[in-house]
């Protein structure tokens, strides 16, 4: 693209897309449930909507796992009516 200089010649110059330097990020959606059971509360959790049973009760290895896998949290909304939360992780998408 040609622009007009401030010396009045004419420049080459290259538009580069803003699109090319923004950072782009992959997301994973946690759900955290609290339920009743015969042994009282209950958390339970589930990644993208698969439950992950073995860890119920256990938020920092939930964490700590998605961690490890360069995964940080970016947002916690609680749902007080459904006793239950949304957590959302993001990683810079490769």
């Amino acid at each position: 693209m040609a622009l007009q200089g401030m010396g009045g010649g004419r420049e080459n110059v290259t538009l580069i897309s803003q699109e090319a330097y923004m950072q782009k990020w992959e997301y994973v959606i946690v759900a955290e449930k609290t339920v009743e059971s015969d042994r009282g509360p209950l958390t339970v959790y589930a990644i993208n909507g698969k439950p992950i049973e073995p860890w119920t009760n256990d938020l920092p290895r939930v964490a700590n796992f998605l961690g490890e896998q360069g995964w940080e949290l970016a947002a916690a909304h609680p749902i007080h009516a459904a006793n239950s939360a949304i957590l959302i992780f993001k990683r810079p998408k490769s």
